[in-house]
């Protein structure tokens, strides 16, 4: 007979259970046993615990109860009743680019935006997870190639989720494992819905985390956009893997993000390799910020559309790019080659040719369209065949340009009664083509 007392002292073993409690004589759990049950006194019996909570989980349901006499005891050595507690560490993405730094501020006194946001400028890189509330980047933009194969064009996360647990005693069977699935939901964004069925260990339940590689469930779309989603996570945990009837324990993760994701054409180019003519990064004008990323995507999203056509070339793309800042030119103006001060253009400033093909160059190779500011000149030898000449060695001077047919002209172009000694384009690599020149 199972008495009240007995009763009580398997409630104290599972006392860190905050659910439902009960004991059954059969392993299908489906005859309760209550208090003063009646048992042979020359026989033992196992007994099977349930206890039923919003995450409550026990590594060995079997209880042996002894029968001594008129004394009753129950071996509860290997029965755990445990709750598990499960939070978002961090969420990083494993197919972004990985090349963005931060948005830097105008270090200069004198000028009228100085301590201020400016897209001139770069910070340091962002380093560490995307999402991190903890870490000294807790929530910052990427950039990853767009796409629509539904294969190969979906993104890669990992997501590191903290487990902690209740009443979990010292001597668990660490080989074995618990079923689990994991669901990210973004309800206005695909590309960032995420599902993982897998399983996790005693051992990693005990070192407390567990690292989840993920991959969405649609492709990210070919179109070049700005995402901006939040992600919410659930992990539904199965209670028992010899009783899968028990169902499933649900954790509501909570949410992560929202995450800024720059869509582009490719990889960007040279993003990773400063330029060796600028000492001090926050000046390179290669580096990928948001401020730069959200100006080369509408730049080159409006140039793509310009072009009128499905699957436009990448030197339709960037011609149509040069139109759109051909009105922008002023030879008076600062910002010249080799300034990062190009990246005024961007947001309604002039410059001479060699600001606007460096921008047009800039924001192309951004959005993963390799092409490089050069400058060349146009001889008219005989009409109408044009000779041109790609000078990379003296950056801006036409001054020792050598005429094929009259080596003691000197060279110069000439603007409102101003002499200027040099012109511009972008070189543009085609694979049919070779190289093709764009005259900014």
């Amino acid at each position: 007979m199972v008495s009240p007392e007995l009763a009580r002292n398997w409630r104290r073993n599972w006392r860190n259970c905050p659910g439902v409690f009960s004991v059954f004589s059969d392993e299908g759990r489906t005859i309760p046993v209550e208090p003063m049950t009646a048992f042979n006194p020359a026989e033992g019996h196992v007994l099977w615990v349930e206890c039923i909570g919003p995450a409550i989980f026990a590594q060995d349901r079997g209880i042996t109860l002894r029968l001594v006499g008129d004394q009753q005891r129950s071996d509860t050595a290997n029965v755990a009743a445990f709750e598990i507690n499960a939070k978002i560490v961090s969420l990083e993405f494993t197919s972004d680019h990985n090349l963005m730094y931060q948005n830097g501020k105008n270090p200069m006194p004198r000028d009228p935006n100085y301590g201020r946001t400016d897209i001139r400028f770069a910070g340091p890189k962002y380093v560490g997870p995307e999402w991190n509330p903890g870490a000294a980047f807790p929530n910052y933009p990427t950039s990853h190639t767009a796409g629509d194969d539904p294969f190969e064009d979906r993104i890669s996360a990992e997501l590191t989720v903290g487990l902690e647990t209740k009443g979990l005693p010292s001597n668990v069977t660490l080989d074995r494992w618990f079923t689990f699935a994991l669901v990210g939901d973004s309800v206005n964004e695909s590309a960032l819905c995420f599902t993982a069925p897998d399983a996790f260990s005693y051992a990693e339940l005990v070192a407390g985390k567990i690292t989840l590689p993920l991959t969405a469930t649609n492709p990210i779309g070919a179109e070049i956009r700005t995402i901006d989603a939040p992600i919410a996570w659930t992990l539904s945990i199965l209670r028992s893997e010899d009783n899968p009837d028990q169902g499933w324990a649900e954790i509501n993760l909570g949410s992560t993000g929202s995450h800024v994701i720059y869509t582009t054409l490719g990889r960007p180019v040279d993003a990773d390799v400063p330029d060796a003519k600028y000492s001090n990064y926050t000046t390179d004008p290669n580096l990928l910020t948001p401020l730069r990323m959200e100006v080369a995507q509408k730049r080159v999203w409006e140039a793509i559309v310009a072009t009128g056509v499905d699957d436009p070339s990448n030197p339709r793309i960037v011609h149509e790019l040069s139109k759109k800042y051909s009105g922008a030119f002023d030879l008076d103006s600062d910002r010249s080659s080799g300034n990062h001060t190009v990246w005024d253009i961007g947001v309604g400033e002039k410059g001479d040719c060699f600001a606007i093909s460096r921008f047009v160059s800039y924001v192309a190779n951004m959005v993963g369209i390799s092409c490089s500011a050069a400058t060349f000149v146009p001889f008219h030898v005989t009409a109408p065949t044009v000779l041109v000449v790609p000078l990379l060695a003296e950056e801006g001077s036409l001054r020792n340009v050598t005429h094929p047919d009259h080596p003691t002209w000197q060279l110069s172009l000439v603007l409102d009664g101003k002499h200027n000694y040099f012109q511009a384009a972008v070189v543009v690599p085609h694979e049919s083509s070779g190289d093709i020149i764009l005259n900014c």
